[in-house]
């Protein structure tokens, strides 16, 4: 017979014990049953060895037997008791780790520095720190619903993060990282860095965890980091514009006095077709600052990429003493959805970059390769053109720098077609590598994302 106290135990047991329980007495009645068998085996055995024996039983003799039986069932009994209070001792240390371990977890969420909200299957918060009091700037947010902390008084669309997280209790989707604005109770609005994320029971959607982090302190200072680049940028633009037209007036003013003193008619036309081609010279470089300058509204349409860097080779032969030099095309080529205006100024100026490198190096026969292949990228697949010039090169103190505008190692370069090749891409929602060899040549690596792909082109 189980004593009362192990029953009472059993019954107030969570379940996770209740069935450690079960498990340990359904050993001990097992063992009692192994007990009682052999106890009966044994008296059945004893009493036939008295049947056949020829001799007579003395009472001292039954009174023997039933004094082995007697002490079997008491180390039954025995062996029963020190189980119970073993199982007693495991559920002491078993109700002492769940103690240390909720313990644990209280102290964690009252000490981390991230504000920590849970809300119920209805949106009602059920738990919250003080730090996520601190960031919204509540005092009670127990019992109140997710909705009304968020949504700003007087308002009555709620703000997106609401939605964020009823789709999260509705579908079970997770939001990392969300950055919302957000209006605290005192007048201050705060920036927000906000992550989502179900709770799960048995396979339905019981409630949500909300992560909160303070990030108005860390956006100030990356817009004045920001601020700072842009004013950089825009003095070092204002330098490189200043010295270019400097340059240009001053070959301009010494032609132009060159040709007051010219005695012939012949080496005034000289004169002035030099003054001609620095203005023209001065021309494309505003021309060229306006294009960078200027926002970009992309004009979407299909652009078969071979094609439209087989043209932009050509233009380029066309508009400069690049005779010597070919083209040779290979991988793949998709169909994209893009702005071919601004792809074309893209594909000419990467092309004439690589051509002009070329005549620099005094190469006999010029090789401008390109190599096209569609990828799998991190968001879905990308198409990489890859632009080889067999050049003078690029130092590798220079890589950084050559999409900064007006920045050139040429002596007749603006510094403003990488730039606006930088720019275009970026437009794109791509990027631009580059990677180059001292003596040996230069690869502009462009990646554009072929999610709109309407077909693929294959050429050696």
């Amino acid at each position: 017979m189980v004593p009362l106290s192990l029953v009472i135990q059993f019954q107030q047991a969570p379940p996770e014990r209740v069935a450690l329980f079960g498990k340990l007495l359904t050993a001990f009645g097992l063992t009692a049953a192994v007990c009682v068998l052999l106890l009966w085996l044994v008296g059945r055995g004893l009493r036939r060895l008295r049947e056949q024996a020829p001799w007579k039983e003395t009472p001292r003799a039954a009174g023997g037997d039933s004094a082995l039986a007697m002490a079997a069932v008491q180390a039954v009994i025995q062996r029963l008791r020190e189980q119970e209070k073993e199982l007693e001792r495991l559920h002491r240390a078993e109700r002492q780790r769940a103690e240390e371990s909720e313990q644990l977890s209280a102290t964690i969420m009252r000490d981390m520095a991230t504000g920590l909200l849970v809300a119920n299957a209805q949106g009602i918060i059920t738990e919250s720190n003080p730090a996520a009091k601190a960031v919204l700037g509540h005092q009670i947010l127990l019992g109140r619903r997710f909705r009304e902390v968020f949504t700003p008084p007087g308002t009555a669309a709620a703000p997106p993060i609401v939605q964020n997280f009823e789709d999260c209790l509705s579908s079970g989707q997770t939001f990392r990282r969300v950055t919302v604005s957000y209006f605290a109770p005192s007048g201050e609005n705060k920036v927000l860095g906000i992550g989502i994320s179900p709770i799960r029971s048995e396979g339905q959607v019981g409630g949500a965890i909300c992560l909160l982090t303070d990030l108005t302190e860390i956006t100030a200072l990356q817009q004045q980091v920001r601020l700072k680049e842009n004013l950089a940028a825009l003095g070092e633009m204002s330098a490189g514009i200043a010295h270019e037209f400097k340059n240009s007036l001053a070959t301009i003013s010494g032609y132009a006095q060159l040709i007051k003193g010219e005695d012939t008619v012949e080496g005034a036309r000289q004169h002035a077709a030099r003054i001609v081609a620095e203005t023209q010279f001065l021309t494309q470089i505003v021309t060229d600052f306006l294009n960078f300058s200027r926002p970009m509204n992309l004009v979407a349409c299909e652009v078969s990429t071979r094609e439209l860097i087989e043209t932009s080779f050509e233009e380029t032969i066309q508009r400069g003493d690049f005779a010597n030099t070919r083209l040779e095309m290979s991988g793949n080529f998709p169909v994209l959805v893009a702005d071919q205006t601004l792809l074309r100024q893209c594909f000419v100026n990467l092309i004439r970059n690589g051509c002009e490198a070329i005549a620099e190096a005094g190469r006999p026969q010029g090789l401008m390769r390109v190599e096209g292949q569609l990828e799998r990228g991190d968001t879905g697949p990308v198409v990489r053109l890859a632009f080889r010039d067999n050049g003078t090169g690029i130092e590798k103190q220079n890589l950084e720098r050559v999409f900064i505008p007006f920045f050139t190692t040429k002596s007749a370069g603006t510094g403003l077609g990488l730039a606006l090749v930088h720019k275009i891409i970026v437009n794109h929602n791509g990027k631009i590598q580059v990677a180059s060899e001292p003596g040996a040549g230069t690869t502009f690596t462009l990646t554009l994302p072929a999610g709109a792909t309407t077909g693929t082109g294959a050429g050696a």
